[in-house]
């Protein structure tokens, strides 16, 4: 969603925000009670001394880019996972690690595949230490698949993984999963991904600001997209 049509849409985003023309009781309580939760949780703490951790460490490597996640963002990567609970998350790339902290912060039983066809940077390597037996690391994200419900994270996806990340992303849109993509309005690549991804939902409830998209993948939900303020 570019900035000029986030200004346009500013006022009907923000009344969806507040539940108003919100007719699914799902979806009610998802925006309300998860994306725009106010209230404290116990790993807040947590996650913003880890994200102030790595910000110490990318400022003394001196590294300008990309951009690390907002401790705001940060906070909603955990509510959503929170509110999922899930076992095995696929996250697709990382920056720094914060994300993949703030996920994994749910449950100390939780495992990630970290989908990558790049080193990680040697911030989100420190960062992540005390969770390397949680994580592994793979090329490919087919490796993760798993049974059940997926959920999965797309941080950061190159040109070249383009094509075959698009083609099994797509592929979900016929099972059950939740899908979170983060960069939307930096990253053209995860950009067009979560548009590939919406044009073949059938079924399921999808929620972005234009700066994140969360997809939720269910049977039992009718096909809606909601526009926010979040």
């Amino acid at each position: 969603m570019g900035k000029i049509r986030r200004y346009c849409t500013a006022l009907t985003r923000y009344r969806k925000s507040k539940g108003f023309g919100i007719h699914s009781p799902f979806a009610f309580h998802f925006v309300l009670n998860v994306l725009r939760e106010k209230s404290a949780y116990y790993a807040y703490a947590d996650i913003a001394e880890r994200r102030n951790e790595a910000r110490r460490m990318k400022r003394l490597l001196k590294v300008r880019k990309p951009r690390m996640i907002s401790e705001k963002s940060a906070r909603m990567m955990f509510r959503i996972a929170n509110y999922f609970n899930p076992k095995m998350i696929l996250q697709l790339g990382t920056n720094f690690g914060v994300s993949a902290y703030s996920t994994l912060r749910v449950a100390s039983d939780s495992r990630m595949w970290l989908a990558s066809s790049q080193a990680e940077p040697e911030i989100a390597l420190v960062l992540l230490q005390n969770q390397a037996d949680r994580i592994s690391v793979s090329g490919s994200c087919g490796e993760a698949v798993g049974d059940g419900k997926r959920y999965v994270v797309v941080n950061r996806v190159t040109e070249a993984e383009a094509v075959s990340v698009e083609r099994w992303l797509v592929s979900l849109a016929e099972t059950e999963a939740v899908v979170v993509v983060r960069n939307l309005q930096h990253d053209e690549v995860v950009a067009r991904l979560w548009r590939a991804l919406l044009s073949r939902l059938t079924y399921g409830m999808a929620f972005t600001n234009g700066k994140m998209g969360v997809a939720v993948i269910e049977k039992k939900l009718p096909r809606q997209t909601f526009s926010l303020w979040f």
